[in-house]
């Protein structure tokens, strides 16, 4: 019984030590951009608590602000650390295209806030919480897309352990 255990042990941990050799450099850049994301998460509900609660901007324009700013906050930071090792491009051009992918995943993420605040009563009352539901929806697709087309990575076989 216990050379079945050992076995199986054994076998789990090899998998897991194949995944990591593997997919190891990804998970860590994912990692990073998650990272990132949940700062920029923070930046985003503070502005928009600032905008909406404080000084009493309309919740939909205080969110449609807060997205935009949380998004060049995200591209500066995915730049300076989970992208720090590609190639450093010229940053109007590499900011405004990180706000081009970010305009096609605003939608959906604002879209889902206007859903839930306008037809769910709870959601109405807490706007917050409405927010992290859209916030949350587009992580991959933003990851995916800022990996092949805003921080290229030229070498990537040479940069996997970064």
């Amino acid at each position: 019984m216990q050379s079945t255990e050992r076995a199986n042990s054994h076998c789990r941990n090899s998998f897991i030590r194949t995944l990591q050799n593997t997919y190891g450099w990804l998970i860590k850049r994912l990692f990073k951009f998650g990272l990132v994301g949940a700062s920029g998460f923070l930046v985003d509900m503070s502005v928009y608590t600032l905008l909406f609660a404080i000084f009493g901007v309309p919740h939909l324009i205080a969110r449609g602000i807060s997205y935009w700013v949380s998004a060049s906050w995200n591209w500066f930071w995915n730049r300076q650390f989970t992208f720090a090792h590609t190639e450093k491009r010229k940053k109007l051009p590499q900011w405004i295209k990180y706000l081009g992918m970010c305009l096609i995943s605003f939608f959906p993420n604002w879209g889902a806030y206007y859903l839930l605040t306008t037809y769910i009563p709870f959601f109405s009352e807490y706007k917050q919480l409405a927010l992290i539901g859209g916030v949350g929806f587009g992580m991959l697709f933003n990851f995916t897309i800022a990996s092949f087309f805003i921080f290229p990575d030229k070498n990537t076989n040479e940069n996997r352990s970064n």
